[in-house]
């Protein structure tokens, strides 16, 4: 799941393990694995939950585990520790609940090759066993995580998640003390609004519909090491549905409704990853109600990065490697619509990367456009002189060395990004300075957004151009 080195969200309060914590019900990965025990389909019997890492938060090539166990039923949920990426999920059962205790477990790294974990618990509580493919084979020993301490402050998150490995969904959360505020919200449908309690120590949450005290939210929020932010299930007319949380899942934006009549919905595409294969996580806008939707969709969703074929059985960063992307509408008007593009990725190393992209859909013609290839390379100078006093007004007598920059040079030319905002009902073209795409040659951990007017910049667009019509 999404870690990505500076760009991390506020910590959450550290949680760990509950002796006695909520049900986790069956996952869907069962259905193309060997057959293991089934619970019941909404059994409202406890499940214990058991946490698992190698070695120290910062071993790169250590194991995280998550283990939820109902009687002879276990459902695992592994991957790399101090990275990040969708964790593999795994389910089977107890083959001998003597001590020391036995287990199977089994899931599909694509669609031919079978993921099996045989392990073993012993008397002290630390878990050991082996991790296979058809080619590949790791061993992995594990420690129960230790309980850290609590905190009381109050504090707000946004989840996201799996239902059953296949519904993916937003938990925004807000907590003060025990109680908590929790809003489930999918593609296409309306919030639902639980509220309950969270335990500080253990990280157990249980929480309902208050309307509807049957449509339940139960489950461990896990803090401290790792990136295994909490697994659960949803009671929801009738039936229990597993589900995985996680901080770095992108946020599913509103409908933007635009002047004549269109609108922009939010599109998800989501691709779990497996051995040395990209988890994609990925939120894209749809224009609907415009002439040219056709090629405008096809010319946004090519936005987003093409999908990773899945199939290596190297198990060394297992379920480590992700990529996901979201969008906010930063201005429109009834001929276009501006698009900021969040993305963040991990492809190995010791950290991720993230970074934001603008463009600008013209709902008349269907073409995506990004302004600063719009405007012709001999205005760049004059461009960039009005960029360096936008930044430095309100810094009398400093140049842009003082504020982080390695020269006096605002560096805008072809390659940098720019966007149109709406702020207070006014226009403006955004810069945009980022420090994983400069900071190897411009700056040191600079991050901007200097800002000039509509009327100071429409002179930079040719007439044609989708600038022109942005800023006329």
């Amino acid at each position: 799941m999404a870690l990505f080195g500076a760009c991390r969200a506020p910590a959450v309060p550290p949680q760990a393990r509950s002796e006695t914590t909520p049900a986790i019900l069956h996952s869907a990965v069962a259905a193309t694995a060997p057959s293991a025990p089934v619970p019941p389909t909404a059994a409202d019997t406890p499940t214990s939950f058991e946490i698992y890492t190698s070695k120290e938060a910062d071993d790169l090539e250590g194991w995280r585990l998550v283990l939820a166990r109902r009687g002879t039923w276990v459902r695992l949920e592994l991957k790399s520790n101090g990275t990040s990426g969708a964790p593999v999920e795994l389910e089977g059962s107890i083959t001998s609940d003597a001590k020391p205790t036995k287990l199977e477990a089994h899931a599909r790294t694509s669609k031919a090759t079978p993921l099996n974990f045989s392990g073993v618990i012993e008397p002290s509580g630390k878990l050991h066993g082996v991790l296979s493919t058809s080619s590949a084979r790791e061993l992995i020993e594990l420690r129960p995580l230790p309980l850290p301490n609590g905190s009381e402050e109050t504090w707000k998150n946004d989840f996201g998640g799996t239902l059953d490995n296949t519904h993916r969904f937003r938990l925004g959360w807000v907590q003060k003390g025990d109680r908590t505020l929790a809003t489930l919200s999918r593609l296409g449908e309306k919030p639902t609004t639980f509220e309950g309690s969270l335990e500080r120590q253990s990280g157990r949450f249980e929480l309902q519909e208050p309307k509807q005290p049957e449509h339940r939210l139960r489950g461990i929020l896990l803090g401290g090491p790792g990136d295994v932010d909490g697994i659960g299930e949803l009671f929801h007319d009738g039936l229990a549905q597993p589900f995985s949380l996680d901080r770095f899942y992108p946020t599913y934006p509103p409908v933007v409704e635009l002047p004549n009549g269109a609108r922009v919905v939010p599109v998800e595409r989501f691709q779990r990853g497996f051995p040395d294969c990209p988890a994609a996580d990925d939120v894209f806008p749809r224009v609907e109600g415009v002439a040219a939707a056709l090629p405008l969709n096809r010319a946004l969703e090519k936005t987003i990065s093409p999908l990773t074929e899945c199939g290596n059985d190297n198990l060394s960063f297992l379920g480590s490697l992700w990529s996901g992307s979201t969008y906010t509408v930063t201005a429109s008007s009834a001929r276009w619509v501006g698009f900021a593009f969040d993305w963040n990725s991990y492809m190995g190393g010791a950290h991720g990367s993230f970074g934001l992209s603008c463009a600008v859909a013209d709902t008349q013609s269907g073409k995506v456009v990004h302004l600063n290839e719009e405007i012709a390379p001999a205005s760049f100078p004059k461009l960039s002189a009005l960029v360096r006093q936008a930044i430095l007004r309100g810094e009398p007598g400093k140049s842009l060395v003082d504020l982080g920059f390695y020269a006096d040079d605002a560096h805008v030319d072809a390659t940098r990004e720019m966007c149109v905002v709406k702020d207070h009902g006014a226009l403006f073209l955004e810069v945009v300075y980022q420090n994983d795409m400069d900071e190897a040659g411009l700056f040191h951990f600079v991050k901007l957004r200097p800002r000039l007017a509509a009327a100071v910049v429409r002179r930079f667009f040719p007439p044609g151009s989708v600038g022109a019509a942005v800023f006329q």
